[in-house]
């Protein structure tokens, strides 16, 4: 009996030492036009740039239209569209042609573990890749792809985010306070695309992210971390007033 309930013990205690994260998905931008509030932020005035030398000029064209995947109307949904952001575009030649679409205004970046991210995306059969691109704190850039948008109408694409990058940084030990920043999604045709027709659509950008870490064993430690290093723990830590200085130069030796 004694070990059945020493086993149930340290079972609880291995379960209340990990980490405990609340898995959240939440909106980033729906698309309707800068200003709506969503769940990280206000919604984005959206532009597209493309690689100029290759581009028709005057061929590029991008506005918010009132297109949106007809499963946000069954009844139930609880996602809420009216406007999509569509672009089209033409180059001169065949090749790896690109266009950003980007926020004209940087996004904040995201606080909480990044775990995946997703977008509904309109596709006419072309032959185009899609990425998404992101910075962290220290401006190391990645670049996350999401597979091709070669199909007939609305689909979300969605992306795993290796936890190396998910983290903000591979070394970020308090990672509450730092996160992913987006930069853009890009499209890359392929040789195969054609040069003279592109038409495409975003909607309802989503971030599937850890962002609650109150729940573990130690969370106290994080929390005061500031009160104990006195307030420079980001910085290099400053040794409490009571700490013994392990790096002061010995004390002469005193004669006899």
């Amino acid at each position: 009996m004694s070990r059945v309930i020493l086993y149930v013990f340290l079972v609880l205690a291995w379960g209340f030492s990990q980490e405990k994260a609340m898995t959240t998905t939440l909106v980033s931008d729906n698309f309707e036009g800068p200003g709506a509030a969503q769940d990280l932020g206000e919604n984005s005035d959206w532009e597209v740039t493309a690689n100029n030398d290759e581009i028709e000029a005057g061929s590029l064209s991008y506005a918010y239209y009132e297109r949106t995947p007809g499963i946000f109307q069954v009844v139930g949904s609880t996602i809420k569209s009216s406007k999509s952001f569509g672009l089209t575009a033409r180059f001169k030649m065949r090749g790896y042609n690109w266009l950003d679409v980007k926020p004209k205004t940087p996004k904040a970046p995201y606080k909480g573990v990044v775990r995946n991210i997703g977008v509904w995306v309109w596709g006419g059969h072309y032959n185009y890749t899609l990425e998404a691109h992101f910075t962290n704190q220290k401006n190391e850039y990645f670049r996350i792809g999401m597979g091709d948008i070669n199909y007939y109408g609305w689909k979300y694409k969605k992306a795993e985010i290796p936890t190396s990058v998910g983290f903000g940084s591979v070394d970020a030990v308090f990672y509450n306070d730092v996160g992913l920043r987006f930069v853009k999604f890009r499209l890359t045709s392929t040789p195969l695309a054609r040069r003279d027709r592109f038409y495409t659509f975003f909607d309802y950008y989503t971030v599937m992210m850890d962002n609650d870490r109150s729940f573990y064993d130690g969370f106290d430690i994080e929390r005061d971390i500031d009160k104990i290093f006195g307030g420079t723990a980001a910085g290099g830590a400053q040794q409490p007033a009571n700490a013994p200085n392990n790096n002061a130069a010995p004390a002469a030796p005193t004669g006899n």
